[in-house]
């Protein structure tokens, strides 16, 4: 699959989201990706109109931080699939100033402000147990994730 991201959407950091140091908090950045990773499957026609019956489950996620995100600083979240497998299919996150793609002069080598990582487990509700990967779904991520990457999607903030 392409390494790079070819598809990123636009967060805004509101102040519900800031903690007591005033900063966003560390279990908010996990939303974040939430959103990217919804929108991701709604550009690639994949995303059913009521999201609960979406046909997967988040079996593991995770996000290290690599620096704070201040109130009111422009996110874009980049999304992308780096390994489909016979049920599960993993994403990749990197959480970035949109402005500048980093957070301040001193940290000017620093691209990300957090990266993160989700095992996404194709799901039978009813039966209660992992499926395999639905072919359509297989066949959408894969060509997309293969495709020129000059200029990532972007899916306008709601």
């Amino acid at each position: 699959m392409n390494q790079e991201y070819r598809f990123g959407c636009p967060i805004e950091v509101r102040s519900r989201d800031i903690d007591t140091w005033g900063h966003v908090n560390s279990a908010v950045y996990f939303s974040y990706m939430e959103q990217a990773r919804i929108r991701y499957m709604q550009h690639l026609g994949l995303a059913p109109d009521q999201l609960a019956k979406a046909p997967f489950i988040i079996a593991q996620a995770a996000c290290q931080y690599k620096a704070p995100v201040p109130y009111g600083m422009p996110l874009v979240i980049r999304v992308r699939v780096t390994e489909m497998r016979t049920s599960s299919f993993l994403m990749d996150y990197s959480i970035e100033d949109e402005n500048t793609g980093r957070v301040t002069p001193a940290l000017a080598a620093q691209v990300s402000v957090a990266t993160g990582r989700s095992v996404n487990v194709a799901y039978d509700y009813a039966a209660g147990q992992s499926i395999p990967i639905p072919p359509e779904w297989r066949a959408k991520i894969e060509a997309f994730e293969r495709g020129p990457s000059s200029e990532f999607p972007r899916v306008p903030q709601n």
